[in-house]
């Protein structure tokens, strides 16, 4: 998976976002526990990698405390913005991040899925049959199309393997974050070609209400970036 997330990056978005999301995984270590150093930490750096991307994406975070929430995009777009939300989430949660990687891979996966079925009469089949359909291909065009198919192996590997005798993932947590970024820009690539980008992002941009996935903890008092 850590080829393929660079390969399709340096692809799709050029080498310079690929070198500085490398250089931000490498400056931010990925401790076992992100949880309340993430929004002060990590988050600031992904946030502003993710802007560069057209879209969606964790720019769109508002925090309340430790808990970081996305607009509603209403029920038009909400399939694929919904993925999404998760990513900061469970990033910021107290859990294990080696426990979370597997379902940020999920989430990532499910983004791209939701935005092929925005495609007219795309169908409802998974992202792996719907991406071989004819007229699919065609409005996406063959180049994009390869390329989704190259990723989707990555997500079925995220949702069904694990390690041995553990429920942790397979994946690497910083693979898990690059496979995320891989995601967005494949599915701002689909959501363009499929004239949705900007419906996509003006609804949430004028949406008043949150995703609520319930609040995290908040650190105690005197707490420091330095305890996580």
């Amino acid at each position: 998976m850590e080829i393929l997330h660079k390969k399709l990056i340096r692809k799709w978005a050029g080498e310079s976002l690929l070198r500085d999301l490398e250089g931000a995984l490498e400056g931010e270590p990925l401790s076992p526990r992100l949880g309340w150093g993430f929004k002060t930490g990590l988050y600031p750096v992904l946030r502003d990698l993710d802007s560069r991307i057209p879209g969606v994406g964790m720019h769109f975070a508002i925090w309340r405390g430790s808990t970081p929430h996305l607009p509603f995009p209403g029920r038009v777009f909400d399939g694929v913005v919904r993925p999404l939300r998760y990513v900061p989430y469970y990033l910021a949660s107290p859990a294990d991040t080696q426990m979370v990687a597997r379902f940020i891979v999920d989430c990532s996966g499910a983004h791209v899925e939701q935005c092929v079925k925005t495609i007219r009469r795309a169908g409802r089949k998974p992202l792996g049959a719907l991406i071989r359909q004819p007229k699919v291909r065609r409005r996406l065009g063959e180049d994009l199309a390869v390329s989704i198919g190259e990723y989707v192996p990555s997500w079925n590997e995220a949702k069904h393997e694990y390690g041995t005798g553990t429920p942790s993932s397979v994946v690497p947590i910083d693979d898990a974050i690059g496979n995320y970024f891989a995601a967005r820009i494949l599915g701002s690539k689909v959501l363009e070609t499929a004239g949705k980008l900007q419906l996509v992002v003006d609804a949430t941009r004028s949406a008043t209400q949150l995703y609520r996935t319930g609040n995290l903890m908040e650190p105690p008092a005197g707490w420091t970036p330095a305890q996580t």
